[in-house]
């Protein structure tokens, strides 16, 4: 009788201890984003990309706009906030139980990217980024 009530205790700490694993937070991670200033550079090719290029892989500019020669000039602003949780993992074998955890507690950080694009026509004259991460 001992030997089966050691075994419903052991059994239970050991789904206990199972179910802890499964309790960590991961970072969030912001997915592929067009918006970076190294996809900009990839994507947009002064005298080659179209302004149909630009829709595809931006979406519609935030301003629309004319410069004084009559090219149109747009403006992408683009925001995006990140929080990071601390995470904890637990582990456990048949000898060895324990856990590590992040001290860090909640980080929060801000990116900001702005695009302007000339376009002579119907392609890329030239164009400028900026981006910020706070």
């Amino acid at each position: 009788m001992k030997l089966v009530h050691l075994t419903i205790v052991f059994t239970t700490f050991a789904c206990l201890i199972l179910g802890l694993s499964s309790c960590s937070s991961k970072p969030q991670t912001l997915p592929n984003s067009p918006f970076t200033p190294g996809q900009v550079s990839m994507t947009l090719k002064k005298d080659v990309t179209t302004k149909q290029d630009v829709l595809n892989t931006f979406g519609s500019p935030n301003i629309v706009t004319q410069d004084s020669d009559n090219n149109s000039i747009w403006t992408y602003q683009k925001n995006a906030s990140i929080t990071k949780n601390d995470s904890s993992n637990f582990y456990w074998t048949v000898i060895l139980v324990g856990g590590q955890s992040n001290d860090g507690g909640i980080m929060n950080s801000t990116r900001t990217m702005t695009m302007i694009i000339t376009f002579k026509g119907n392609t890329v004259e030239n164009f400028k980024t900026l981006a910020t991460n706070f």
